[in-house]
């Protein structure tokens, strides 16, 4: 399936099943279309033309920034599913890095109450680039992860908001990259019904959630 359909700034999407879902990080929102406009966009978006009525409602929405020299094509398949999930053991865990996990959720917490997602994602881009320019990378990241993920289990019920997937997932990897440990934080959708999720994967390994839940979602952003 062709996925080069040029969206404005800080619009992302993904197809589950055939609702096209779209993620605008600017104002933290998800949304679908409606179904006339749904289906104009997913024939444009597998390589087709859509019906006359489908493309004027989907023009109407304005989704599209074709003029904006800045504005990349988006393609789903950049953002890979996970296939495998993290396991082994971390043997003991530091009451320094359980005391570390607990501080970046609250740090967590705090960005999530005073910056935009946009202004999150772009902050933890900027530092993901600057590690991978370094040395800083750990080689041993296996038994890393593993220990991060250790510290996160053995504090859950102590972590404000522990069970929300987006502080957790921006704590775990907040962490993460502090240590050395290059992941990402991606996002994923159902629909019928509608939900949304999150977690943290490195490459196509699952690090802090459960592997055959987190199949269930369709990614729609990696950052």
């Amino acid at each position: 399936m062709s996925m080069d359909v040029p969206l404005r700034d800080g619009l992302v999407f993904c197809i589950h099943g055939q609702r096209a879902i779209f993620l605008d990080v600017r104002s933290s929102r998800y949304f679908a279309l409606p179904d006339e406009a749904n289906k104009a966009f997913i024939a444009i978006a597998s390589g087709e033309t859509p019906s006359a009525p489908g493309a004027r409602a989907l023009a109407a929405l304005k989704l599209s920034s074709v003029s904006s020299a800045s504005t990349a094509p988006i393609d789903t398949r950049s953002v890979p599913r996970p296939q495998t999930q993290l396991q082994g053991d971390a043997g003991p865990v530091s009451s320094t890095l359980r005391r570390r996990a607990i501080v970046a959720q609250l740090r967590s917490l705090v960005r999530l109450s005073c910056c935009s997602l946009d202004q999150i994602l772009h902050r933890l881009g900027r530092r993901r680039a600057l590690l991978l320019q370094s040395d800083r990378a750990r080689s041993r990241g296996t038994d890393l992860a593993l220990q991060v993920a250790s510290a996160f289990l053995s504090t859950r019920h102590v972590r404000p908001r522990s069970s929300h997937c987006l502080t957790s997932s921006l704590a775990f990897l907040d962490l993460a990259l502090q240590l050395g440990l290059d992941a990402e934080l991606v996002f994923g959708v159902q629909s019928a019904p509608f939900a949304a999720h999150c977690w943290v994967q490195r490459g196509t390994e699952l690090l802090n959630d459960d592997l055959e839940y987190v199949s269930t979602f369709t990614p729609i952003l990696a950052a």
